[in-house]
């Protein structure tokens, strides 16, 4: 967990202060220094278009975990919601709810993001919205098995014997209970969410040029693969930290707020 903390500290660092670091008009084209290898001034190398690769793999960064947040946290928070009123309120409800989520699970998430950007158009705030839909179906499962077994415990029947309300008891006794799963859950899928969120991009259905996004820099450095190896290379060991960084951290996570440990 201490390396995978550093590593994500490393990344929030650069990604939101890093362009301050970074010479100006790094991200502006100059052709007369197209496709440069990695040299003293430009430490990356340079794309097709003669913009710094680094420049733009710290802005990539910005956009990728920003991004990365708002799929998470939203998915969770919806898909949270869905678990706990079908755990907690069973019956039909529950049967409804599932049924839905189960519609959701039933198709790969990637596929499921692709058919959805396809319906809304390319870019990167629908690729964010099909994201968000397809990730809510793992965390409303995850809940709403956990809220079951919150809610089997003696101290909820108690709280229901003394007149307590559903929404009381929802508050006080169920969302403490889930929040160490949920969180498990939240940080380990941060990082598919990158992967997802740059492979839309690779294929131009997610950040459309100019914009800096890895998943975009990778597709643009694909037909100069073998000159420019460069273009690939540097995005995709950003993706790769990034994704091991919310492992690492998910997994200490899990170690750390685990009561049987």
């Amino acid at each position: 967990m201490v390396v995978g903390s550093f590593l994500l500290l490393s990344l929030c660092f650069v990604a939101f202060t890093g362009h301050l670091l970074l010479p100006p008009g790094g991200n502006r084209s100059d052709l007369s220094h197209r496709l440069d290898a990695p040299s003293k001034e430009s430490p990356l190398g340079t794309d097709q278009l003669g913009r710094d690769v680094l420049t733009r793999a710290v802005l990539g960064a910005k956009t990728s975990l920003a991004s990365g947040a708002v799929v998470i946290l939203l998915s969770g928070l919806l898909g949270g919601i869905v678990g706990v009123v079908s755990g907690y309120f069973g019956r039909a409800t529950d049967s409804i709810l599932m049924r839905c989520v189960d519609f959701l699970l039933a198709f790969p998430t990637f596929l499921l993001a692709m058919a959805v950007v396809a319906i809304l158009g390319p870019g990167l705030r629908n690729a964010i919205i099909a994201l968000v839909i397809s990730y809510i179906g793992p965390f409303a499962r995850l809940v709403r098995g956990v809220t079951i077994k919150v809610k089997a415990n003696e101290y909820v029947e108690a709280a229901h014997s003394i007149g307590a309300s559903d929404l009381h008891i929802v508050a006080r006794h169920v969302l403490p209970n889930i929040l160490t799963p949920v969180t498990v859950q939240l940080a380990l899928c941060f990082g598919a969410a990158i992967v997802d969120l740059a492979g839309l991009s690779f294929l131009g259905l997610g950040a459309q040029p100019p914009s800096p996004e890895w998943g975009a820099m990778l597709s643009a450095g694909r037909p100069y693969i073998a000159t420019a190896w460069w273009m690939t290379t540097f995005p995709g060991l950003c993706i790769m930290v990034s994704v091991l960084a919310f492992i690492f951290v998910g997994d200490g996570l899990r170690d750390v707020m685990d009561p049987r440990r």
